[in-house]
């Protein structure tokens, strides 16, 4: 299934519903893992900056075939 796109271009382009679906998850669990560290810190645990970066959800997604 394709779903339509409107890119901030304004350019309407088709993508996989599919992986549509997989981008707004891995922006979703990218903004938890970021609230986290910024909610961590605020209460002075202090997650580290390196543990942000190697454990971040990349704002990728791998097509499924």
């Amino acid at each position: 299934m394709m779903k339509k796109l409107k890119a901030k271009i304004g350019t309407v382009i088709d993508f996989p519903a599919e992986a549509l679906r997989s981008l707004v998850v891995d922006a979703g669990l990218s903004r938890a893992l970021r609230m986290r560290a910024d909610r961590a810190a605020a209460c002075g645990s202090g997650i580290s900056q390196e543990w942000l970066l190697e454990n971040e959800v990349p704002l990728t997604t791998v097509e499924r075939g």
